[in-house]
């Protein structure tokens, strides 16, 4: 049975590409099963600025209602699941509230994946882009109750915002080669500190890599959030025919009716 995911991301030019590149050759090389479908949803709005989300707490809640309501549009539209391309999992919890599809964030499932390649505890790092964009990773693992699975020392870093921002606006080999190289150089520091797996904390900067074939780094695997994000979707709608689906027995039970849900929606101008 054919399945269809779709990525929900605020990315343009070639971030976008980025993601884009890496979806179909996700596809080509059968990553994912030869009848799924991978496509890119983009939000109805977003900020400007990538540092505006990156490191903005209120743009990153504004933004938020947005990814909930891409999902809603997604599922209405067939998609038989829904990942959100940030890694700090924006409106994840509330998604999964209100959507009906298998809805999942970046954050949450390379955690999640990252223990079954490494040891539980002191082993994981993760590379974000800006240096507040650090601290609200730390805040993402630490609401997942998984800081205990992070290398003790510094085990979120980051590449300067700047960057990955010419690398992810121009495009350019040159401008990427620089953005590689320095991801290279903090994921050695975090190695050395006792890493044994490294994520990368970011929906554009994951893909682009993954596009330069940066897979493993002196022998410890470097993990692309997106990938792994999309392999949990696909496998979340598989499971979803033995009967295990998202528990609605209490957190993720809908509030109200989906009636009274479509008029609340509507009165905040999302309907």
């Amino acid at each position: 049975m054919s399945m269809k995911i779709c990525l929900v991301t605020s990315a343009e030019g070639p971030r976008l590409v980025h993601r884009q590149q890496w979806l179909q050759v996700l596809m080509q090389k059968q990553i994912v099963s030869s009848d799924t479908e991978l496509e890119i949803v983009n939000l109805a709005k977003h900020t400007h600025s990538h540092r505006a989300y990156v490191e903005g707490l209120y743009f990153e809640l504004l933004q938020s209602a947005y990814n909930v309501e891409a999902v809603l549009q997604a599922q209405k539209q067939g998609y038989d699941a829904a990942v959100i391309a940030c890694y700090f999992d924006p409106g994840l919890e509330a998604a999964r509230e209100v959507a009906r599809i298998p809805v999942v964030g970046l954050a949450e499932a390379s955690m999640a994946y990252a223990s079954l390649l490494a040891k539980k505890k002191r082993s994981i790092a993760i590379i974000a882009v800006a240096e507040k964009g650090v601290l609200k990773t730390y805040d993402v693992i630490d609401k997942y109750g998984l800081t205990e699975q992070l290398i003790s020392n510094r085990p979120v870093r980051h590449i300067p915002l700047e960057i990955y921002g010419a690398a992810g606006t121009s495009g350019k080999a040159a401008d990427v080669k620089v953005a590689v190289n320095e991801y290279i150089k903090v994921a050695r520091e975090c190695i050395k500190d006792g890493a044994e797996i490294v994520i990368t904390g970011c929906a554009g900067l994951g893909p682009m890599l993954a596009v330069e074939g940066v897979f493993d780094i002196d022998g410890v695997p470097v993990m692309d959030p997106v990938s792994v994000a999309v392999k949990t979707a696909e496998s979340l709608v598989d499971l979803q025919k033995l009967g295990l689906k998202l528990s609605r027995k209490l957190m993720y039970r809908p509030p109200v009716s989906e009636d009274i849900s479509i008029k609340e929606r509507a009165h905040f101008g999302f309907v």
